[in-house]
C-alpha cells in the first residue's frame, strides 16, 4: 500500500504530480506525432517543412487538446485554474503584455542604433544571405506567416511552461512543510530553467543564451507569480518575438524571422548584443528584462493595489466526485 502511495495521492484522490507530468509528456508527444503524420500524408514531408506557420498552428492545437484532457481527466481540475480566465481584467492585462514586449524591444533597438551596433540597410525585406526587396503583397504574405508563428509560439509555450508545468510543480512542492508562496517560487525557478534548456539546441545557442533565456522565463512568469494569470505572459511573449524578428530584424532565439519591416546590419560586442543568437543572449537584452520586471511590478501595483505572490496558484482545489 505504501508503494502505491508513491504514485497515488489518497488525500487528493489523483495521481502524484510527477506521474501526471510523465503521462502528459507522452500524450503531448503522441498527439504531436499523429498530427504531423496526418498533415504530411496530405502535403508530403517537404510541404510540412515549408509550412512552418502551419506546423506552429498544429502545435497550438496539440497543446490545447493535451492540456484540456490532462487537466480534466488526469489532474482533476478545471483548465481555467491554469491562468486562463478570460475576463475583462484578463484582456486588459493581455493588452499590457502586448505593449510591454513591443516597448522593451523598441528600447533595445534604439539603444543599439544609438551606439552604432545596428545599421538600417533597408525596409520590407526578407531575411536571406543577400537582403531582397519584395513586392508589397509578397512581403505581406511573409509577414503574416511570421505573425501566425509568433502568436502560436506565444500561446503554446506559455500554456505548456508557465501554465501546465508550473501549476503541477507548484502543487507538488506545496505540502505542510513548505508554504505555498515558496512552492510557487520553486516551481518558477525549475520551469524557467527548463524553458532555457528547451532553447539550448537552437542555432547559435551558447551557455549564456541558455542562462539568459532561463532568466527571461522568470520574467515571463511574473504574471503567474503575482496574479495567477497567463494574460501578461502570453501577450508579452507574442509581441517580444514579433518586434524582435519581424519588425526590427533581429534573430529570434538564434533564428531569423521570414521577413522584417526593417532590415539591419548587426555588429557590436556579442556579450552586449547577443550576436547571431539575438538580443536575448546579450546584456542589452538582460537589461531590458530588468526594466520589464520593474514595469510589470508597477502595473500590478496599480491594478491590484499591492504586489504579493499569488499563493492560490500553488494550491489544489479538490474536485468532488
Amino acid at each position: 500500500m505504501k508503494i502505491l502511495h508513491l504514485f497515488w495521492n489518497p488525500k487528493e484522490k489523483r495521481l502524484r504530480a510527477l506521474v501526471r507530468l510523465v503521462i502528459f509528456a507522452f500524450l503531448f508527444l503522441f498527439l504531436t506525432i499523429i498530427s504531423l503524420l496526418l498533415f504530411s500524408s496530405f502535403s508530403g514531408i517537404q510541404g510540412l517543412m515549408q509550412s512552418i506557420w502551419l506546423s506552429s498552428l498544429i502545435e497550438v492545437f496539440v497543446t490545447l487538446i493535451s492540456v484540456l484532457l490532462s487537466s480534466i481527466i488526469i489532474d482533476r481540475r478545471h483548465p481555467a485554474k491554469l491562468g486562463l480566465i478570460f475576463s475583462k481584467t484578463w484582456w486588459k492585462d493581455f493588452g499590457f503584455g502586448i505593449f510591454l514586449g513591443a516597448f522593451l524591444m523598441s528600447v533595445i533597438f534604439l539603444t543599439e542604433l544609438a551606439l552604432g551596433w545596428v545599421e538600417i540597410s533597408g525596409f520590407f525585406g526578407v531575411n536571406s544571405p543577400v537582403p531582397t526587396i519584395l513586392t508589397e503583397d509578397a512581403f505581406l504574405r511573409q509577414f503574416l506567416g511570421a505573425l501566425a508563428i509568433f502568436i502560436s509560439v506565444g500561446i503554446y509555450e506559455e500554456l505548456l511552461v508557465r501554465g501546465y508545468l508550473m501549476k503541477n510543480l507548484a502543487e507538488w512542492f506545496n505540502h505542510p512543510s513548505i508554504r505555498p508562496e515558496i512552492a510557487l517560487i520553486y516551481s518558477t525557478v525549475i520551469a524557467s530553467a527548463i524553458f532555457g534548456l528547451l532553447h539550448s539546441a537552437n542555432p547559435n545557442s551558447s551557455a549564456f543564451s541558455t542562462i539568459y533565456l532561463s532568466l527571461a522565463g522568470i520574467f515571463l512568469s511574473l504574471g503567474v507569480l503575482l496574479d495567477g494569470s497567463l494574460a501578461i505572459p502570453i501577450g508579452l511573449h507574442i509581441s517580444w518575438n514579433l518586434f524582435q524578428g519581424s519588425v526590427f530584424g533581429f534573430p529570434v532565439s538564434g533564428m531569423p524571422a521570414p521577413a522584417s519591416l526593417i532590415q539591419i546590419n548587426h555588429s557590436g560586442p556579442d556579450f552586449m548584443t547577443g550576436g547571431a543568437f539575438g538580443p536575448e543572449a546579450g546584456l542589452v537584452g538582460l537589461t531590458a528584462l530588468a526594466l520589464g520586471s520593474f514595469l510589470t511590478l508597477l502595473w500590478y501595483r496599480k491594478t491590484l493595489g499591492e504586489v504579493c505572490i499569488h499563493s492560490d496558484f500553488a494550491r489544489y482545489q479538490f474536485k468532488k466526485d
